[in-house]
C-alpha cells in the first residue's frame, strides 16, 4: 500500500487519496511488497496469453485471482510451447485455488512453499500417479521463480546414458558357483549368499548388503519350501520375492536360521560386501560377481516364464524391476503376434 506524502498546506490524507498497489495477491492491505509484479515480466505478450486461461472451479473473484496469480509466476519461467504453457498455468491456477480457499485469498508466494505444494500433491492434486508427476513437475518449476533453495533446478545428464548390462549367461552363472569351491569356507560362505540373494531374488548390491535373516521366510509349495524374501527401501517392504529354486532356498533359509534377526552377511556395514568376496576372487585369478548381470538375467527368466504374469511380475520384481525390461528387450525371445492373439483369445480374453 502507497500512502502520499503531506506537504505543510495540505490537510492530512483522506482514504480518497491512498492508492492501492495492483497485483497478482487480491488483499485489500498486503503486509510485504510482493515480490513478483508487472515489472518484474520479461514477456509481457506471454503473459497476457497466459492470463487468458481458465480452470475447472467455480466461477468468482478468487478463481479469477488464482488464474491472476498463476499467469504472473509462470510468466517467470523459462518459455514453453503454447501447449505446454496453458497446461502448466492451470496446474498452477488449480493449485493457489484450493490452497487459497481456507484464507479466501490469493497468495502466490504463501501457497508455493515446498512444504504447501507437497501437502497440495499429495492430497487434493486429481488424477493419475502419472498425472501427478506432470504437476509435480509443474508446480516445483514454480516454486523455484521464489523458492530456488527449496527447488534446486533439475540436473541436466552430462552425458549420454550407458549401454545396460547384458544379462549373464546360465554358462557365467555355473561358472561363479564352481569359482567359490576355490575360496576358503567362510569366504565361500559369504560368495554363496551373495549369488543365492542376487540370482535367486533379484537384490541390487545395497540391498545385499542390508538384507536381515528377519526378511526371509520359508512358504510351502508342490515342488518344495521356497525362501520368500522381503526387499525394503527406507523401512518399507517394497516387493515381496519368491526364490524359485528349492536348493538356493534352502542355503538362505538356513542362513537366516542361523543369524536371526542380524544381517544375513555380517561386517558388510563398513564396506560393500560384493567388492569384498569379488577382491578375495580376484586375488585367486577367478571370475567376480557382475550383480547387474546377474540381476538382469534373474529379471529376464521372470519374464520368459511360461506362467508369470505381469501383476506377478510386478509384485516380485517391483517397479524398478518392471521399467529395466525396457532396456532388456533385446535379450528377450520373439513374439509370434499372431500366435499369441490366438491363443489369448482361446483363453477368453476380451
Amino acid at each position: 500500500m502507497v500512502v502520499m506524502g503531506r506537504h505543510r498546506a495540505m490537510s492530512a490524507a483522506t482514504p480518497d487519496l491512498v492508492t492501492e498497489t495492483t497485483g497478482a495477491v487480491h488483499d485489500a492491505a498486503p503486509a510485504v511488497r510482493r515480490r513478483l509484479g508487472p515489472r518484474t515480466v520479461p514477456d509481457v505478450d506471454r503473459w497476457q496469453r497466459l492470463r487468458a486461461f481458465g480452470i475447472n472451479r467455480p466461477a468468482g473473484p478468487l478463481r479469477d485471482a488464482a488464474i491472476e496469480a498463476a499467469a504472473l509466476v509462470w510468466a517467470h519461467t523459462p518459455p514453453r510451447t503454447e501447449r505446454g504453457d496453458e497446461t502448466a498455468v492451470r496446474h498452477l491456477a488449480a493449485c493457489l485455488y484450493d490452497e487459497a480457499v481456507l484464507y479466501g485469498v490469493v497468495d502466490e508466494e504463501r501457497a508455493l512453499t515446498r512444504e504447501k505444494v507437497d501437502a497440495w500433491l499429495d492430497g487434493q492434486c486429481p488424477g493419475s500417479v502419472w498425472s501427478r508427476r506432470t504437476y509435480r513437475t509443474d508446480l516445483y518449476a514454480a516454486g523455484r521463480v521464489l523458492y530456488p533453495r527449496e527447488y534446486p533446478a533439475v540436473q541436466v545428464p552430462l552425458a549420454p546414458r550407458p549401454r545396460p548390462v547384458a544379462p549373464a549367461t546360465t554358462a557365467a552363472v555355473a561358472e561363479l558357483y564352481a569359482a567359490t569351491t576355490h575360496l576358503p569356507a567362510t569366504h565361500r560362505r559369504q560368495a554363496v549368499t551373495i549369488l543365492d540373494m542376487v540370482t535367486g531374488a533379484g537384490l541390487t548390491s545395497p540391498q545385499v548388503k542390508v538384507l536381515c535373516g528377519s526378511h526371509v521366510q520359508g512358504v510351502d509349495t508342490p515342488a518344495g519350501r521356497v525362501a520368500v524374501v522381503d526387499v525394503s527401501h527406507r523401512g518399507q517392504i517394497i516387493r515381496r520375492t519368491p526364490v524359485l529354486c528349492t536348493v538356493r532356498s534352502t542355503r538362505l533359509l538356513e542362513r537366516a536360521r542361523q543369524v536371526g534377526e542380524g544381517r544375513m552377511l555380517p561386517g558388510a556395514t563398513d564396506r560393500n560386501s560384493v567388492n569384498r568376496v569379488n577382491g578375495w576372487l580376484s586375488q585367486r585369478g577367478l571370475p567376480t560377481i557382475d550383480v547387474p548381470a546377474l540381476r538382469h538375467a534373474w529379471l529376464v527368466s521372470l519374464a520368459t516364464h511360461p506362467d508369470m504374469t505381469m501383476t506377478g511380475f510386478l509384485a516380485i520384481t517391483g517397479t524398478t524391476g518392471v521399467r529395466a525390461m525396457g532396456d532388456l528387450a533385446e535379450h528377450l525371445p520373439a513374439v509370434d503376434i499372431d500366435d499369441l492373439a490366438a491363443r489369448l483369445m482361446a483363453e477368453g480374453l476380451r
